[in-house]
């Protein structure tokens, strides 16, 4: 999802928790293993409030993604990387019939936040669903969009995201990659009509692999600012006003969440 940059980028500290606001921090791990932004150790801090896990520093968001958001570089080149992956076509309609089965298995609109090459969207508009979601790979954008899908370039804070909207909200390898990720929660709370799903996937520290390879898991590195325990990520899901259905843990860990109905639009903490 991220560029690599050969150039040094401006980078920004961390300072306060995006999940609890708290400021406290301790060192959570810093090494040359991971392959880091201009040749920098990658250094991580875990709040002591809430646990959650990030990257500090890490470069700017805008700087470090300008060649995604404005097409260039190796953008298009990321889009047919992640449409050769084998069987994709056939494990996002998978993950769309899941997160369907979350609504009672009636659904006319979803909504894929972060949605990479987007094949996650062309099997929601074959399954009949109006198909929305966001990027910041303007090539990949261009593309859905020439498909007949409603595709936003941008990082969804700057996004008018329609509220209310979506009867399924996809979060896929994404949450990982965000700089905010509890405000990408309650943007997926918003998008969601009441009573409506929200079917998420990311990693989660002390997996099976993580384990095996400490420092040189594949999953630390470039393009990932976000590492979550899976409690610490549960109760982040429940703190943007979901109501937590089902988690399954393996590789990585699935997430199956509804907005429940009558909650207030706004969703968690303020």
């Amino acid at each position: 999802m991220m560029d690599a940059v050969a150039t040094r980028v401006p980078w920004e500290r961390v300072t306060a928790c995006d999940a609890c606001g708290g400021t406290a921090f301790e060192p959570y791990m810093e090494s040359h293993v991971p392959r880091w932004y201009d040749g920098e150790p990658l250094r991580l801090s875990r709040c002591r409030a809430c646990r959650l896990v990030f990257a500090d520093p890490r470069p700017e968001r805008y700087a470090n993604n300008r060649g995604y958001l404005e097409g260039a570089g190796n953008a298009a080149a990321a889009v047919e990387r992640k449409l050769a992956r084998p069987g994709v076509h056939a494990i996002h309609r998978k993950v769309i019939e899941s997160a369907v089965a979350l609504v009672g298995g009636e659904a006319r609109s979803l909504f894929d936040m972060g949605f990479g090459a987007g094949s996650l969207l062309e099997a929601a508009q074959e399954m009949g669903l109006e198909a929305w979601g966001n990027d910041i790979n303007k090539a990949g954008v261009d593309r859905l969009n020439a498909m007949g899908a409603h595709a936003l370039l941008g990082f969804t804070r700057d996004l008018d995201i329609p509220e209310g909207r979506f009867d399924v909200v996809t979060n896929l390898d994404y949450l990982e990659h965000s700089y905010e990720p509890m405000g990408d929660l309650r943007t997926c709370f918003r998008a969601l009509r009441p009573g409506g799903a929200l079917y998420l996937k990311t990693l989660y520290l002390d997996c099976p692999d993580h384990l095996l390879k400490g420092e040189g898991w594949q999953l630390f590195g470039q393009g990932h600012f976000h590492f979550f325990e899976p409690r610490v990520l549960v109760t982040m899901i429940r703190d943007a006003g979901f109501e937590v259905l089902e988690v399954r843990m393996g590789p990585l860990i699935h997430v199956g969440a509804r907005r429940p109905e009558g909650a207030p639009a706004a969703g968690g903490r303020a």
